[in-house]
């Protein structure tokens, strides 16, 4: 992105592509051939057979044209927030996950994959009521390449968990009864729900 803005500042027109694992930006010139950088290598530039052995060797993949494509600032910044999540995930660091989170829905809230990511973590967080609404509006707005009996199994295992901490705050003139209850539901989340879920990996 500052490459980019640099260069805007001084009158050249660079572009941000869409090439996987790598950013790398290209220079268009109004008259003259375009360029491919890499602008984590001191600028180096490469033409479309070494970026060719660059995808192959480090990413597995060919050069489609796709990746030779401009890239929007959107784009641009949700890759960077995709990054960020990728490293806290690492980190297991929940909370920053949920901040990034929030922000890459903000900017593209059809995401089935980042909301389903979310309502997990705020089921891991204790805090489903807020994992409730992704799952709500997934099932209400059903976006392309959504698995609906996946989502509903995860959205009942949130409504049980969010049943138990009712019942976990009410107050305590029906101990024994509140308590039998809590061992069951837990049990069937545990079991009934979250097992299946967990195994074929949200």
């Amino acid at each position: 992105i500052l490459y980019i803005e640099l260069g805007r500042r001084i009158d050249l027109n660079i572009v941000g592509l869409g090439t996987p694992g790598h950013f790398l930006v290209r220079h268009e010139p109004k008259q003259g051939a375009k360029q491919i950088i890499d602008p984590f290598e001191d600028g180096l530039i490469l033409n479309e057979d070494e970026l060719r052995t660059r995808l192959r060797e480090n990413q597995g993949e060919s050069l489609r044209d796709e990746h030779l494509k401009a890239v929007s600032k959107r784009t641009i910044i949700e890759r960077m927030l995709r990054n960020l999540l990728g490293n806290a995930n690492r980190e297991n660091d929940q909370t920053s996950m949920l901040h990034y989170l929030d922000a890459i829905l903000a900017l593209n809230p059809s995401s089935v994959q980042e909301r389903l990511m979310r309502a997990v973590l705020h089921y891991q967080s204790g805090t489903p009521q807020l994992g409730l609404r992704d799952t709500h509006w997934l099932l209400d707005n059903k976006p392309e390449g959504l698995d609906a009996d996946r989502v509903l199994e995860l959205h009942q295992a949130l409504e049980r968990a969010e049943l138990i901490g009712v019942i976990a705050r009410s107050p305590p003139s029906a101990q024994v009864a509140r308590d039998a209850i809590l061992v069951l539901l837990e049990f069937l989340i545990a079991n009934v729900l979250i097992a299946p879920i967990a195994a074929r990996g949200v």
